[in-house]
């Protein structure tokens, strides 16, 4: 199957994402990564929502949970537990979406 280059920033975006999901699911529970898988996880957001504004339209996506908890996590600090499911819920709005626009093709 040949993919569009929609399609293939889809993919790529919902494994990065699922990838903050999984850094921020670990914070919660007390576990903070190192600084510089911070660093990339949020340097990585912050190109994807770039990316998503610039080349697929969605202006809508508003990720600042999930950014404020990675910002601390690159400060060496956990987020509150509260900061944590704030960001993953919102995450998984995006994820959801993602795939609903997928499927939408």
């Amino acid at each position: 199957m040949r993919t569009t280059p929609s399609t293939d920033l889809d993919a790529q975006t919902r494994s990065h994402l699922e990838s903050i999901r999984r850094m921020i699911a670990m914070a919660r529970l007390g576990q903070c990564p190192k600084r510089s898988a911070a660093q990339s996880a949020l340097q990585t957001l912050e190109q994807m929502t770039r990316q998503w504004r610039e080349r697929v339209g969605m202006k809508h996506i508003d990720l600042h949970a999930t950014r404020s908890a990675l910002v601390q996590l690159t400060w060496g600090h956990l987020p509150e537990e509260a900061a944590c499911i704030d960001a993953m819920r919102e995450s998984l709005f995006v994820l959801l979406s993602l795939s609903e626009q997928e499927e939408a093709r």
